[in-house]
């Protein structure tokens, strides 16, 4: 991976985290943060779902993030779609 690829990689998976702890109402989340764990339901999935869109126009399904879970993994999804 280029340089700048992994500074894209680390920009997307510090953004997911900011987005997901701003719904999930959390101070911080770690790259091994997973959301469930922290409290997360259906309605925020939803909303990450569609903050993950608006910040990339990339769409990541609910069963995406349910199985994903992580912040990290959920990067993984979007970075996925934005290589394409």
């Amino acid at each position: 991976m280029t340089d700048d690829a992994q500074k894209a990689s680390a920009d997307v998976e510090a953004t997911v985290s900011t987005i997901c702890a701003k719904v999930l109402g959390v101070p911080d989340l770690q790259p091994d943060s997973d959301i469930f764990d922290l409290g997360a339901d259906s309605i925020h999935v939803t909303q990450i779902a569609a903050r993950v869109h608006d910040a990339w126009r990339v769409e990541v399904t609910y069963p995406e993030i349910f199985e994903a879970s992580t912040v990290a993994r959920i990067s993984a999804l979007i970075n996925s779609r934005l290589s394409k």
